[in-house]
């Protein structure tokens, strides 16, 4: 509430009304312990002028329910209500269980090789979950698979795949299932329920829709066919192929069987069955291309990225290319499912498409032919470009054997299929361009694939190749922690010199901007046409601009004044360029000029003291040490995380031990205060006691507190390091994850410089970590977490010496698995550094892959 409510008004104006109900439901107070635990899990403090209230009976499932303020309701002073609000809730969906699956389309029944899911719209025990079985037509049950068994809760489950297609399954519930919250599940009735797998659904799939294949020996394409049409599985142009294009695909074929088999064997289960249907073919269409119809390559890998499945890229009612037909032929009739080869013999560009009549019934759910296709570039040729801005180097070589190409012809054209570059490679293969635009200066005709960028083609004897500077999907610039992304001019930088960063309102800045071009020799001052005619100064905030023009002299740089106005909103100002964002800043604030200097040192060894002095003093700026002024020292030592060698990045340095017990939220360590005064001099001296044993570094900071003459309380801050021991140690792994059998580490030893130390032993214990997560229910609905994690050493796991590196490599093998946390230790010294790994069983873990996944 916005103000203290009277208690007696809120029992005849505050009620409960459900939606298609006419009765009033009244409320009653949640209190005492039962507030406190629900206040505490929504982590809000109590007031005066908040009530907990609970309905007088329960909310029917999933209807709308209105908690009603009525007019009239009166605070404690008496002032009442203008008016009625209704403020609306909606009450959770009765217990359901519900099946579902993936489908070919929406009259299908399940594919067998996709999960079936049985999903709760409430969190069901996972003992509970485990009991659910499915039921296959002779009897036999297949267990559920739990989503995830973190907590003891879970909202679904699902079953093992590949099942048996064209089957009858029962899934089969426990008795008397029940959520979290005990309510029984409303639609139990439904149970068992009874589910059919599919057959395995038709298929037709090329790898890509657009990829190069190695001319020699030969160039086979493979297409992936399932369940298809028998007697004319691809429905296409039927023309009859020559004799030797029947014996080359046989021998392709039979090259590919066995591994069809494998596939068939993991999708079904099962071996395949040899047939005893008399062969059959598959048809389909072939265009090539040559290294003269640039324009046609292009258009077809335009088109072929977006056109429609049910329309067919050789378009009859343009002018048909002249295409070739091409028959697969298999042994097997109603064929299962296989990898068929295509053999492409010659050199070029080539578009391949195939039909099915099958595919379309199944997909599209009409009788309409489904078209599959890919364009193919076969080749022995590789094509490479680096973009300069200068200059370009453009690079062939051979894939057989990787070696250069010299006298190819190449050729490079724009979006706009323009011409613009045309030679040969020398003796090495490398042909260097000149005269080439840069990326932000060439034409770009769209977003879209190939209407970008620069197209290029080499060509040599009866071969030839292409390329597009859009061919970057898995080495783009930001996957290998390179700069990337074009922001205006890249070669023409801007550098802004100001007097000062920091003024008041009213001051004048005086800025002087420096303009230059990057070229291979060094830096070049840009021709007039290259210069920005104005700036802007933009406040960070506000957003409030304020332009300059400017005049560009011979030697590159522009300078200019700006009033700051008195009523310029105080903060950071950008300096603006047009295309090129902020070159710099300043900051207007309001201030007064201190006159005084303080500092700080510390007295005495940093390695694992008991004490520390402090030393300090504070000087005038005009000279001379401010004796007998009173200042405040404030010091507190915390824990680092540990140290960092850019040379030992991998490393975790002196982070200290594996911590066997729970750990409490860390309380926040206030500064110890001490009053001083400054001798005559301006000097001061003090100690820190007590300082706290550890086996990490520590950090002592400071705070000197004083009055500047100004009128302003200044201060000044320093920390120093605390070491535990006069060495670093550090442990790394060879990767976050290892296997049982082989488990490498490493362990560095330098001194507080950095530099490594030979002949320290040191020790490696292993300890083994397991995370445990409890959900306890409150009253009203609501959850808490408990969350434990749990330590166990497992004992030493190698020890040595380091070599003359600084470096000891051990190697060794464990019998447990799951996050495993090393600790190193060195002899004699109270320093350690700990670093965890993932350690993997026998069974495979399977962890989803992209793109930018590489080879280190």
């Amino acid at each position: 509430m916005d103000t203290d409510i009277d208690r007696s008004s809120a029992n005849d104006h505050i009620y409960f009304v459900v939606e298609g109900l006419k009765d009033k439901i009244g409320f009653s107070y949640v209190k005492d312990s039962v507030e406190k635990e629900i206040l505490k899990v929504r982590t809000i403090q109590k007031t005066d002028r908040m009530i907990l209230i609970k309905p007088d009976q329960k909310f029917p499932s999933g209807q709308k329910v209105y908690l009603v303020l009525e007019k009239g309701l009166k605070s404690k002073s008496g002032v009442p209500r203008s008016s009625t609000r209704k403020i609306e809730y909606s009450v959770r969906q009765a217990f359901r269980a519900e099946f579902s699956c993936d489908r070919v389309n929406a009259k299908a029944a399940c594919i067998p090789s996709l999960p079936l899911t049985l999903r709760f719209n409430s969190p069901v025990s996972v003992e509970i979950l485990k009991k659910i079985q499915l039921q296959t037509n002779d009897g036999k049950t297949i267990p559920v698979k739990v989503f995830s068994e973190n907590g003891d809760h879970q909202y679904d489950v699902s079953f093992p795949v590949p099942l048996s297609p064209k089957s009858k399954f029962q899934i089969l519930l426990p008795p008397g299932i029940k959520d979290d919250s005990g309510r029984t599940l409303s639609n139990q009735s439904s149970f068992p329920l009874t589910v059919f797998t599919d057959d395995y659904p038709p298929l037709l799939k090329f790898a890509s829709t657009f990829g190069i294949l190695e001319r020699f020996p030969e160039a086979v394409l493979p297409v992936t066919i399932r369940n298809l049409e028998a007697e004319n599985p691809v429905r296409l142009y039927q023309v009859k192929t020559s004799p030797d294009t029947q014996d080359k695909l046989k021998e392709q074929f039979d090259k590919l069987k066995e591994k069809g088999k494998e596939i068939l064997n993991w999708a079904i289960g099962k071996e395949e069955k040899e047939k005893s249907n008399p062969p059959k073919q598959f048809t389909g269409k072939e265009l090539i291309l040559g290294s003269g119809e640039i324009a046609e390559i292009l258009r077809y890998l335009k088109t072929i990225e977006n056109l429609d499945s049910n329309k067919s890229i050789f378009d009859p009612s343009q002018n048909q290319p002249t295409t070739n037909d091409i028959k697969l032929q298999s042994n097997h009739g109603a064929r299962r499912f296989e990898v068929v080869g295509i053999p492409l013999k010659k050199s070029g560009f080539h578009v391949v498409e195939m039909k099915s009549d099958v595919l379309g019934n199944s997909l599209l759910g009409i009788n309409q032919p489904f078209y599959v296709r890919t364009a193919v570039l076969v080749t022995n040729l590789a094509l490479h470009f680096k973009w300069g801005s200068e200059s370009s180097l453009v690079w062939v070589t051979k894939l057989n054997d990787s070696k250069p190409v010299p006298n190819a012809d190449i050729q490079i054209f724009n979006c706009k299929n323009e011409k613009i570059f045309t030679g040969k490679t020398g003796p090495s293969g490398t042909l260097i361009t000149k005269g080439i635009l840069s990326k932000n200066k060439i034409p770009h005709c769209s977003w879209k694939s190939y209407e970008n960028g620069l197209f290029l083609t080499a060509s040599f004897e009866d071969d030839f190749t292409f390329t597009h500077t859009g061919w970057q999907n898995g080495i783009e610039n930001w996957r290998f922690n390179l700069p990337s992304g074009d922001y205006g001019n890249e070669n023409v930088v801007f550098h802004p010199i100001l007097d000062r960063t920091l003024f008041r309102a009213g001051e004048i800045a005086s800025i002087k901007l420096v303009s230059r071009i990057k070229k291979s020799f060094g830096f070049e001052i840009p021709s007039q046409n290259e210069y920005p005619a104005f700036a802007k100064l933009v406040h960070s905030g506000s957003n409030k601009e304020y332009s300059i023009s400017l005049k560009w002299n011979g030697e590159g740089t522009s300078s200019f004044q700006f009033k700051i106005p008195k009523e310029a909103n105080l903060g950071t100002y950008q300096i603006l360029l047009p295309g090129e964002g902020s070159i710099g800043e300043f900051r207007v604030e309001e201030f007064r000029v201190p006159l005084m200097k303080a500092e700080i040192q510390i007295s005495g060894s940093n390695i694992n003291p008991s004490k520390l002095g402090i030393t300090g003093s504070v000087r005038y700026l005009s000279g001379g040490g401010a004796g007998k002024l009173p200042v405040l020292l404030r010091t507190r030592v915390t824990l680092e995380s540990g140290a960092y060698f850019p040379d030992y990045s991998e490393f975790s340095f002196s982070n200290g031990k594996v911590n066997q017990e729970e750990i409490s939220e860390e309380s926040n360590t206030g500064f110890t205060k001490t009053q001083l005064t400054l001798d005559e001099k301006g000097f001061f001296e003090s100690t820190v006691r007590s300082i706290p044993e550890s086996d990490t570094t520590q950090k002592l900071e400071t705070e000197l507190e004083y009055r500047d003459p100004n009128g302003e309380i200044q201060s000044v801050y320093r920390s120093f390091p605390i070491y535990p021991s006069q060495y670093h140690i550090g442990i790394t792994s060879e990767g976050w994850a290892a296997v049982q059998d082989s488990v490498k580490l490493k362990v560095a030893v330098l001194d507080l410089k950095g530099t490594p130390i030979e002949g320290k032993k040191v020790n490696v214990t292993a300890f083994t970590k397991k995370y445990y997560s409890n959900r306890k229910r409150l009253v009203g609905g609501f959850y808490s977490y408990e969350h434990k994690s749990e330590v166990k050493e497992l004992g030493e796991f190698c020890s040595g010496k380091t070599n003359s590196k600084g470096l000891f490599y051990c190697n060794g093998s464990l019998k447990t698995t799951g996050e495993i946390y090393f600790e190193a230790s060195l002899s004699g010294e109270e320093i350690k550094a700990n670093s965890s790994v993932w350690i993997t069983g026998k069974d495979d873990i399977w962890f989803a892959a992209s793109d930018h996944d590489r080879m280190d």
